[in-house]
């Protein structure tokens, strides 16, 4: 239930930014230079209806089993290791 309230419910509201390494990226199809701010919004991810189907019904039950595993690549409720929240270490 934690995680599904932490979905829907972003304690982080600001956009993640990060600067793109020396090596630069491609997003997308698109190439994206070294030294570029790049950000996401974690609100934009946790309702994506591709990443999380029926979005803004709030659903613990989509945490469990096989699924589950796939939600953890997209559950960013307080950024990942190196930025992460204090309070999560």
């Amino acid at each position: 239930m934690i995680k599904e309230i932490q979905r829907v419910s972003s304690a982080v509201q600001s956009r993640l930014p990060r600067i793109v390494d020396r090596n630069g990226i491609t997003l997308a199809g698109t190439e994206v230079p070294p030294g570029t701010i790049v950000g996401m919004s974690l609100h934009q991810v946790h309702h994506d209806p591709k990443i999380f189907p029926s979005p803004e019904v709030f659903n613990p039950e989509r945490w469990l089993g096989d699924n589950a595993k796939r939600l953890e690549n997209y559950y960013v409720p307080y950024s990942r290791v190196g930025r992460q929240c204090l309070a999560v270490s």
